[in-house]
């Protein structure tokens, strides 16, 4: 479903992935707002949801209109019937297109996946993930809770789909639990080894892991989780998100 910025004051809506943030952006690549929105600091935003029945009324209503795309541009692998025809309306229309996902992974490799679709970049103002916001915090470090994080992270992340990679951010990857300072999840089939490469993780193999880690004595290691989705869809499959670990 598409998320517009035509939104009315009536009810809050809990934003996962530090969406506070990620909404701030989309508004700024819309260049536009969301009316009368009330934050607090757990990145609340007072809005009604209007449920849209066709993309004519979207155009006729809305500025700037926001898209998840797995599941709603495509299934992971190819895109939906009509999809890229409804995306190129929009642009066509002249409204500000953002893609705002869950994907673990950053933001410079949706619009390219999507064009390998048969999207074209020019017609999205841009993309937000919730990867690109878990990197770039854990490399600004905004707050104590950042800061005080660590740099020692036992990362379960992908093996076939791509390892995510942690280059720039300074992190030194443990697989020794009673080593780690934090536990970072990008995925939920492997964990990443010292230097480089992975190690196939079942995910009852990475839950007897993380339930280690919950039982050490002392501090416990705090966990970060760049994709907060339970499942997502890939073809006629289902694969299981690190939402599910947390």
């Amino acid at each position: 479903m598409a998320s517009a910025f035509a939104l009315q004051p009536s009810r809050d809506v809990r934003v996962v992935a530090h969406g506070k943030k990620a909404v701030a952006v989309a508004q700024q690549r819309c260049n536009t707002s969301v009316p009368n929105a009330s934050w607090t600091a757990k990145a609340t935003v007072n809005t009604r949801m209007m449920p849209i029945a066709s993309i004519t009324k979207a155009l006729e209503q809305c500025k700037g209109i926001l898209l998840d795309q797995f599941g709603v541009l495509h299934d992971g692998q190819r895109p939906y019937p009509n999809a890229i025809a409804a995306v190129q309306r929009m642009h066509a229309a002249g409204k500000k297109v953002v893609v705002l996902s869950n994907s673990s992974r950053r933001s410079g490799g949706t619009l390219g996946k999507l064009a390998r679709m048969g999207f074209k970049e020019e017609w999205f103002a841009g993309a937000i993930t919730s990867g690109e916001l878990t990197h770039q915090y854990l490399s600004t470090r905004p707050d104590a809770w950042w800061q005080e994080l660590g740099h020692r992270c036992l990362h379960i992340t992908w093996p076939y789909r791509g390892a995510v990679s942690l280059a720039g951010l300074g992190l030194q990857v443990v697989t020794d639990p009673a080593q780690a300072d934090f536990i970072l999840a990008h995925g939920t089939e492997a964990v990443s080894l010292p230097g480089q490469g992975t190690q196939g993780k079942s995910l009852q193999e990475l839950e007897q892991l993380l339930q280690h880690c919950a039982g050490q004595t002392g501090r416990k290691p705090p966990m970060v989780v760049a994709n907060p989705d339970l499942v997502t869809v890939d073809g006629p499959s289902l694969v299981t998100m690190p939402g599910t670990l947390a």
